[in-house]
């Protein structure tokens, strides 16, 4: 499948934030648990690197 030059031109791309939100990332992470996505909780102190 192709997609035309005007149809490319409406897309848009998702963006990141600059910043991880831990709230968000926490939410996600419980629900995937809760869901059976993860066998247990994940420790987010154990999976997030810290940057300088």
């Amino acid at each position: 499948m192709r997609i035309t030059e005007a149809t490319a031109a409406k897309l848009s791309l998702g963006s990141y934030p600059a910043r991880l939100d831990h709230a968000e990332l926490r939410r996600i992470a419980d629900l995937g648990f809760a869901y059976g996505w993860f066998e247990r909780p994940v420790d987010l102190g154990k999976v997030i690197v810290k940057g300088g």
